[in-house]
């Protein structure tokens, strides 16, 4: 579970990931998508910081991985 402490940690990282998304261009942007479902995620301190090193590598926004990461997945 994550601590309070860890959550504004949390809030941080997303703040920032966000702000390298903001700046993109609409062009570049992810297309409108009606939301069927929201889901939140519980990542170790680990994986955060993982996540938000790749996002700032790549400039994508941590809801665009998570998608494309879901997309990639076999269909069962």
């Amino acid at each position: 579970m994550i601590s309070w402490q860890d959550e504004q940690t949390w809030y941080k990282i997303y703040e920032a990931m966000n702000k390298t998304a903001a700046h993109k261009s609409p062009s570049a942007a992810t297309p409108y998508k009606l939301t069927v479902k929201q889901i939140s995620l519980e990542l170790t301190q680990d994986e955060a910081n993982q996540l938000e090193k790749y996002c700032k590598q790549t400039g994508k926004a941590a809801t665009d991985v998570i998608q494309e990461l879901i997309q990639s997945l076999p269909e069962t």
